[in-house]
């Protein structure tokens, strides 16, 4: 294994070019990004071909070579651009790789690679959990206390951490809803009421009782009016 001291002399000697990839390092990255662009080429010559084949002049062909020879160029300047970065980024990596000092424009690279992951990374949580577990419910668990015949009801302790209850509530996970409690007092059964006769009343009673003579009832007179009718009977029977 390199030691900390060797690996520093061999920076040391090391020049800036010498961080730079070699020639079949190149080659593979301009295959790599022939292949990437050449859906585009093939597009520009099916466009080509057909206009070419439907020009009835020569300047009209002329102007259908000029207009590929045009996307061509611009293709051609998309694949040298694309080369130049990757070929800058990849010694800017290998000069930081040997510890050699790199400058700010690769310091900025890097800052920007990190936040293109970090947003990467935080786009995936965001789409596979839409209902973080950091937000709070939008209910509370326990109700507020509630006012029953004027007084407040009183409310159930919370079960403690180690009791059976808790663990078996816990285990089924919150409640879907609120418990809640009724606002409305209790209905009374109504029974019906018993008349009791007021004073007046009662002293007109006893009056009517003392108005009727002793000895006399209802039954009594009843007796009198069928003793009459049986004197009358055999009153009639002597005579005849």
């Amino acid at each position: 294994m390199t030691s900390v001291s060797s690996q520093a002399s061999l920076s040391a000697r090391l020049k800036p070019k010498d961080a730079e990839p070699d020639e079949q390092w190149k080659a593979d990255l301009r295959k790599r990004i022939e292949v990437g662009l050449r859906d585009m080429v093939e597009e520009a010559k099916k466009a080509r071909d057909s206009a070419l084949a439907d020009a009835h002049d020569e300047a009209t062909e002329d102007r259908v070579n000029e207009d590929y020879e045009n996307r061509m160029a611009t293709i051609r300047k998309l694949a040298q651009d694309e080369f130049n970065t990757q070929l800058h980024k990849e010694t800017l990596e290998r000069q930081w790789a040997l510890g050699q000092v790199v400058g700010e424009q690769w310091s900025d690279e890097v800052v920007r690679q990190q936040q293109w992951i970090l947003d990467n990374i935080k786009k995936e949580e965001s789409e596979r959990s839409p209902h973080p577990l950091s937000e709070s419910p939008s209910h509370p668990l326990v109700p507020p206390p509630t006012r029953v015949h004027g007084s407040t009801a009183p409310q159930p302790d919370p079960p403690s951490s180690g009791s059976p209850s808790y663990d078996r509530d816990n285990s089924q996970g919150p409640p879907s809803r609120p418990h809640s409690y009724t606002s409305q007092p209790a209905r009374i059964p109504q029974y019906p009421r018993t008349s009791y006769p007021g004073p007046q009343q009662g002293q007109q009673r006893r009056q009517d009782l003392e108005a009727i003579p002793s000895g006399s009832s209802e039954g009594g007179e009843v007796s009198a009016s069928a003793s009459e009718e049986e004197e009358e009977e055999s009153a009639t029977d002597d005579g005849s």
